[in-house]
This record gives structure tokens, C-alpha cells and sequence, in this order.
């Protein structure tokens, strides 16, 4: 693959996600290379339960307590999960992804980020995106890119896309800027930049 690819060579890229692509002018690899973050978050910080920041976006590590559930009222679909660790005991609460269901298993332990609210006196974290930490690994926040985005397409899948793309091209990436004008300003090479 190269950058003329069409995005749609992409695993995980049917028609229907194209389309929602073409939105955000991405057509091939090369349009998803340059569709560049409009911020970063910083997630290293991660809290206990406890001490969760309220109306404000949160990292922490928990367990999962029990299997989560979907509901569905009327065209609204919510899946429903209580995680722990030595603190305290959350509900974590996600809209029309059902799919989360599937991910979170009695017993297994996640990286959580998510805004923390009360709901007529009930904790709550709404739509927190998940990371798995296995057991043998130690909890570690990150920084994280924000893209912008359109309606049917998260933050993750983006920057899976855009990791996914990085990956199907290897080194098949042009580098714009003559070595000479790199060296002479210390400039990264175009692999870097955009592979970091």
C-alpha cells in the first residue's frame, strides 16, 4: 500500500465507514496521514475512585465487578458496568454501544477515561473510553491525539485507523523536505514526524 491507496484497502473499512471518511476529506492512506490532531490530552494522571474530579474528564484503574448490561429504552440502547478498585465502586454507563458489553468481563482490569458526574445523588462515569491492563502490567496513563471528527466515527477508531495505516504502508511514505534542508535546521525526517 501507499498514500494513493484508497482508504477502503483498510481492514475494518467497508463502505458505509468510507463514506463517513469522505467527510472528514479522507479518501486515502496519504489523507489519513495528514489528518492531523486538533489537541492532545494529557491522561497520565490516573485517579482513585474516591477522589474522581466531578463534571470533569477522569483516568483511573478498576476492576471489572460484574459482567456489564445492555437495556434498551425506546431508540436508546445503554450498557451498564460497576468497576472497583481499593477505594470505592462506580457505575460506568456508555450510549448506543452496545458492543462494550462484549469487552468488559467479571474479574478483568481496564484503564477507564471518562467524565465523572452525579445523576440524583448516583455516581457515575458516561461513556469512558477502555483500555485493558493485564495483571502482570503496571497501570500507565498516556498523552493522547484529538482529531477532528464527524458523527458515526469515535476518537479511537481514528487513531486506530491512523495506526493501522502507518502500519499497512511501512516505509512507504514520501519525505518532502531535502535531507540537506533537514540536517541544516535539525529537522526531523517525515517517518518520524508522522509515525510518533
Amino acid at each position: 500500500m501507499n498514500e494513493n491507496s484508497p482508504v477502503s484497502e483498510l481492514k475494518g473499512v467497508g463502505p458505509k465507514r468510507a463514506a463517513l471518511l469522505k467527510k472528514l476529506g479522507i479518501s486515502t492512506l496519504g489523507d489519513v496521514l495528514e489528518h492531523y490532531p486538533r489537541g492532545y490530552e494529557d491522561r497520565r494522571e490516573i485517579t482513585k475512585i474516591s477522589e474522581l474530579r466531578l463534571d470533569l474528564q477522569n483516568t483511573f484503574c478498576a476492576y471489572v465487578l460484574e459482567d456489564a448490561e445492555n437495556t434498551r429504552f425506546k431508540s436508546i440502547t445503554s450498557t451498564r458496568c460497576r468497576v472497583y478498585d481499593e477505594t470505592g465502586k462506580i457505575t460506568l454507563i456508555w450510549f448506543n454501544q452496545p458492543y462494550i458489553k462484549n469487552a468488559l468481563k467479571k474479574g478483568e482490569r481496564f484503564l477507564f477515561y471518562g467524565k465523572y458526574r452525579k445523576n440524583f445523588g448516583k455516581r457515575e462515569v458516561i461513556n469512558p473510553e477502555i483500555t485493558p491492563v493485564p495483571e502482570t502490567e503496571e497501570p500507565k496513563g498516556t498523552i493522547v491525539p484529538v482529531y477532528p471528527k464527524t458523527e458515526g466515527i469515535t476518537q479511537k477508531q481514528l487513531r486506530g485507523l491512523i495506526k493501522t495505516a502507518l502500519e499497512s504502508m511501512g516505509e512507504n511514505r514520501a519525505d518532502f523536505i531535502p535531507v540537506s534542508v533537514r540536517q541544516k535546521y535539525k529537522l526531523a525526517d517525515r517517518e518520524f514526524s508522522v509515525g510518533n
